[in-house]
C-alpha cells in the first residue's frame, strides 16, 4: 500500500468507525495500529531513500569536481603545447603528415582596454553595448522585510521546507 493510501485508509476508518462518544472498538483500534506501523515503515523507508540519494548526489558532485580538475589539467597541457608550437614554428609554416596537419588561419581579436570609460563608450556607441536588467530576489526579500511593502509583480510566499537528516 502506498503512503497516501495508508493515510486515506486511516482517515476513512476514523470517520466511519468512531462512535458518538468517541469510543473505538478493539478490532478497529488494532487495524489503526497496524496501519500506523505500515505508515511509519513507509515514512522510514522514504526518509532513508532520500538520505541515500542525497549521499549519491554528493558522491557524483565530488566525482564531477575531480573530473573537472583533470579536464582543466589536460586543457592546460593542450594550450601549453599549442603555444609552444606557435613560438617555435615560423608564422605560416605548415606541416602535412598522415596523422596530423598544422596550418595557420588569420583571425581578428578585439581587446577592450580595462580602463575604458564604459559610460562614455555606451553614449557614443549605444548599439555596441548590451545592458541586462535582472531582479535580485535576495534584495527584494530584504526590502520587503525592512519596509513591509511588496512591489507590484512580486509574490511573497511563505513556505515550510521539509528537512531530512
Amino acid at each position: 500500500m502506498k503512503l497516501y493510501e495508508i493515510n486515506y485508509e486511516i482517515e476513512n476508518i476514523i470517520e466511519n468507525n468512531v462512535s458518538e462518544t468517541g469510543e473505538i472498538s478493539p478490532e478497529i483500534e488494532k487495524q489503526l495500529e497496524t496501519l500506523e506501523l505500515q505508515r511509519k515503515d513507509k515514512i522510514k523507508a522514504l526518509a532513508l531513500l532520500h538520505k541515500d540519494l542525497n549521499y549519491f548526489i554528493d558522491t557524483i558532485v565530488n566525482e564531477i569536481k575531480l573530473l573537472q580538475q583533470k579536464k582543466k589539467v589536460i586543457e592546460n597541457k593542450i594550450n601549453f603545447i599549442k603555444k609552444y608550437l606557435e613560438r617555435n614554428l615560423a608564422e605560416g609554416e605548415k606541416f602535412n603528415e598522415p596523422n596530423f596537419t598544422i596550418s595557420w588561419r588569420k583571425s581578428i581579436s578585439i581587446e577592450i582596454d580595462p580602463f575604458i570609460d564604459e559610460k562614455k563608450f555606451a553614449e557614443q556607441f549605444p548599439d555596441l553595448v548590451s545592458i541586462k536588467i535582472e531582479i535580485q530576489k535576495n534584495k527584494v526579500k530584504d526590502y520587503i522585510k525592512t519596509t513591509g511593502v511588496i512591489p507590484d509583480g512580486v509574490n511573497y510566499i511563505e513556505k515550510n521546507n521539509l528537512i531530512i537528516k
